[in-house]
């Protein structure tokens, strides 16, 4: 998957330079959990999967995941910032359990710095979809049928503060239209934002790309177009919200990272970073990120916490304009 020029990491090559010290001789001298924040099956337990199947060769130990849900991500996320420094536990950090959830959620536990980032492991273009049998086919069609039927229609999310809950704020906002003309319906995760939609139980949604591609593939849903300034190559014929004129929609561009709770020791995260720079390297885990819908795009330590930095300072201010909080 071609990830588009601007979205590469500012210095990745550079900061790939190992230092020369060694780290820990005995970490990890146990099995690793790697909490993913959200359900079964949607994009945060897949890209946790496929990076704890992938890392045991370069980290030395077994990483296990562990779904522990609720609250759009702050449940499992909380969790991890409040465990020990060990490194032992770890968590799949998200767009939206760590830049729009804090953002959208003033009475989150937490804020998006309270972590120890670890590195960035991929990028995620949201795609907005309906269902099968729905009317429209392209976005004009679509705007002009939600405008036409204010209260009518309804849409699916992981939750308040979650990514695709500010995904779909940008799309309703993007065509000019209120967010209360749209009914809310909030799910446990996106594998269920998807079913919901794939079932008819709801009209619309904007989701991470690595769930819906296989329905979007088989013709269960249709896709109006993708986050990403650029179409994404598994769907060639999928245009951006960017190319039809909606460059705001770039916002809504989501990531997998991997962090921990805050005060690791250096010497943990010096090892994560080495294993990461090698799992970089790895044409097996590539291809599965891929598979995903994601882009591959492992970053330092240093340039996970600043692309989330940037990307928080972006969403804070939409949220403020579009008056989302809480």
């Amino acid at each position: 998957m071609k990830i588009p020029a601007k979205l590469l990491p500012v210095s990745l090559a550079s900061s790939m330079v190992l230092a020369s010290f060694s780290a820990l001789a005995d970490y990890p001298d146990g099995p690793i959990t790697l909490v993913a924040p959200y359900g079964p099956g949607g994009s945060s337990d897949l890209a946790a999967r496929t990076m704890a199947s992938s890392i045991p060769d370069y980290i030395g130990g077994n990483v296990l995941v562990v779904n522990r849900t609720g609250a759009a991500g702050v449940v499992g996320s909380n969790f991890v910032r409040n465990a020990a420094p060990d490194g032992k536990t770890l968590l799949l950090a998200r767009y939206g359990s760590h830049a729009t959830g804090p953002a959208l959620n003033p009475d989150a536990p937490y804020e998006w710095d309270d972590f120890t980032y670890l590195g960035m492991l991929s990028l995620d273009a949201f795609v907005c979809i309906v269902p099968e049998d729905s009317p429209y086919s392209k976005l004009e069609e679509w705007k002009e049928g939600v405008m036409a039927n204010p209260g009518k229609y309804s849409y699916s999310t992981s939750g308040v503060g979650t990514g695709n809950h500010l995904v779909v704020s940008l799309l309703l906002d993007s065509q000019g239209i209120d967010p209360d003309t749209a009914n809310h319906v909030p799910y446990e995760g996106d594998g269920e934002v998807v079913s919901s939609v794939v079932g008819g139980h709801v009209d619309f949604t904007c989701v991470n790309l690595s769930p819906a591609l296989g329905q979007i593939n088989s013709g269960t849903v249709k896709p109006l177009g993708v986050t990403t300034p650029e179409r994404v190559d598994d769907l060639p014929n999928v245009p951006s919200f960017t190319e039809l004129g909606y460059d705001s929609m770039e916002a809504g561009i989501g990531w997998s990272a991997l962090a921990g709770p805050p005060e690791m020791d250096e010497d943990i995260i010096q090892a994560w970073a080495e294993a990461l720079a090698q799992l970089q390297e790895s044409e097996s885990w590539n291809a599965s990120v891929d598979r995903l819908g994601a882009i591959p795009s492992i970053m330092s330590p240093e340039e996970t916490k600043e692309f989330v930095g940037s990307q928080v300072t972006v969403i804070q201010d939409i949220v403020e304009r579009l008056q989302l909080a809480d």
